[in-house]
């Protein structure tokens, strides 16, 4: 199984842990000796601290105590962030605590539902006897199954290994439920001999099949196509060249799709083939796209553009008259007029998107461009939820901005929310976050956001013209300079209190903590 099972078990082993002594019920915890030594002040403290709370988690009746391994034992399978299903605990990590927790486990077929096999070239044969016991402890449950090759030097007879270990996953393929093949190109020779009437897939839903960082290939044959309830789809490092490239996967039914670090791709030949697509997340894939292209089912939107991809012509010719959701990551800075300007025409045709997200790099020279893009028709009398992240927050690095230029939203973004100078600026708006740098000299940025929400009287003209009440704004910005308790004018403290008291107004610093 996993390599950090495998090194605990040997040869002719099974998966079920030795024979131990008897357990006392006064647990005393593990660790080095020089740590039990009860002369060392610090570490009886800590004893006494930690007992009670070690004797009420051992205390936990067996139901409970199931569900707690259930859930430190379920990896993230998101195909994005964790595209190889690394966890951070495992069944046979809680059987070294105690006799009870291993019993537990044991008794627990949930945790034993996920099967992460990351295929060894030397150890193949104890591999396969853990994965058998495995199976067996999951007593047919839905299965989750990862498979992902080694990049180790093969023996000689590792396709006869490979084949005794695929077959007995494959054999189970009634329960596989979701299906995870990562940098298996060494081993499509064993997907592509399996018959169709042989793979019995009644209960996947899931399937994501991707490749090496440095690999990218044309087509991965394993047939999907016995799935009749398969709707999520994810695809990595694929070079989309070859015509027939999706006839494996039943294209008609897939209503989720990820696609990654692929190149390659016409837009509109992708967009035919998945007719009831509801939600496509693109992270980092290069395309092309010569003709009109329209999708009316679409309803979510990801995309990631990376460096190398640019927005424009992703967007360009494309309508999307259904989508309600569009999340942007620009790792560029944010230009409207060069990059962007195609997103407004994609959704003219009966627009619905009513939630956008904008992650890039935020500056004071392009601050316009953002102002532009959410003032241009339909997106800004759609919309009414806005979320805008400063990239260079996320990743944490620090930039050196060019000269006369400044990081991060002004005044004059936040001048535009007010409703009546600008009462044609997103009057739908009802949820605000902004994340990043703020250069603003003063708390005046709260006034539009305080009169949106109304808690001022200049809402009441706002609201008789039309405009949606703010329901909430959450600004994530280190406070510097900007006092709350320092402000003179006590009725005006009181509205911003009570905002934040209402949770209408959350006012924290990129550290979590909030203003005070």
């Amino acid at each position: 199984m996993e390599e950090t099972m495998e090194r605990r078990m040997q040869p002719g082993s099974k998966v079920c842990c030795p024979r131990r002594r008897p357990v006392r019920p006064n647990l005393r915890p593990t660790g080095p000796r020089k740590n039990l030594n009860p002369k060392n002040a610090s570490a009886k403290a800590l004893n006494q601290e930690t007992t009670p709370t070690r004797h009420r988690v051992l205390a936990l009746p067996d139901d409970v105590l199931s569900q707690v391994f259930e859930y430190v034992c379920q990896p993230d399978l998101d195909p994005i962030s964790n595209p190889r299903w690394r966890r951070t605990s495992y069944p046979l990590w809680l059987g070294k605590v105690c006799r009870a927790w291993r019993e537990c486990a044991w008794a627990t077929s949930e945790i034993w539902t996920t099967i992460i096999v990351r295929i060894s070239t030397h150890n193949l044969g104890v591999q396969t006897d853990i994965l058998r016991e495995w199976l067996e402890r999951a007593k047919g449950r839905p299965l989750d199954v990862y498979i992902e090759q080694s990049t180790g030097r093969l023996s000689p007879t590792w396709r006869v290994d490979v084949r005794l270990l695929l077959s007995l996953l494959t054999g189970h393929s009634e329960q596989w439920r979701r299906i995870g093949l990562y940098h298996l190109f060494q081993y499509e020779f064993f997907f592509r001999t399996i018959p169709i009437p042989g793979l019995s897939l009644p209960l996947l839903r899931h399937a994501s099949i991707g490749h090496g960082e440095n690999e990218i290939l044309a087509k991965f044959e394993v047939n999907l196509k016995a799935a009749p309830l398969l709707q999520t789809l994810s695809l990595s490092n694929f070079t989309f060249n070859n015509p027939d490239y999706l006839s494996s996967y039943p294209t008609d039914q897939i209503t989720r799709l990820f696609l990654s670090s692929s190149i390659q791709i016409d837009l509109n030949d992708l967009l035919s083939r998945f007719p009831e697509l509801r939600e496509l997340t693109w992270s980092k894939c290069q395309c092309f796209n010569l003709q009109p292209t329209i999708h009316e089912g679409l309803e979510f939107l990801d995309v990631d553009f990376g460096i190398e991809s640019s927005p424009g012509t992703f967007f360009y010719q494309l309508s999307l008259p259904t989508l309600k959701s569009l999340s942007l990551r620009i790792s560029k800075p944010f230009q409207y007029t060069t990059r962007l300007e195609y997103i407004s025409p994609c959704f003219q045709k009966g627009c619905s998107l009513t939630q956008l997200t904008l992650e890039c790099q935020m500056t004071s020279t392009y601050e316009n461009d953002l102002i532009n893009l959410l003032s241009s028709e339909p997106i800004s009398s759609s919309l009414t939820e806005l979320r805008i992240r400063d990239l260079n927050f996320r990743i944490g690095k620090v930039h050196v901005p060019e000269q006369g230029t400044q990081w991060g939203l002004s005044q004059i973004f936040f001048d535009h929310l007010y409703t009546q100078t600008f009462p044609n600026f997103l009057p739908n708006l009802e949820v605000l976050e902004y994340e990043g740098q703020l250069t603003v000299q003063t708390l005046d940025f709260i006034n539009p956001l305080m009169i949106r929400s109304g808690a001022l009287p200049e809402s009441s003209a706002g609201s008789a013209s039309g405009i949606a009440a703010l329901r909430r704004a959450t600004i994530t910005a280190d406070q510097k300079n900007y006092s709350i308790s320092g402000l003179l004018d006590a009725q005006y403290l009181w509205e911003i209190i009570s905002l934040v008291e209402a949770g209408l107004l959350v006012l924290v610093n990129m550290d979590g903590t909030t203003w005070v």
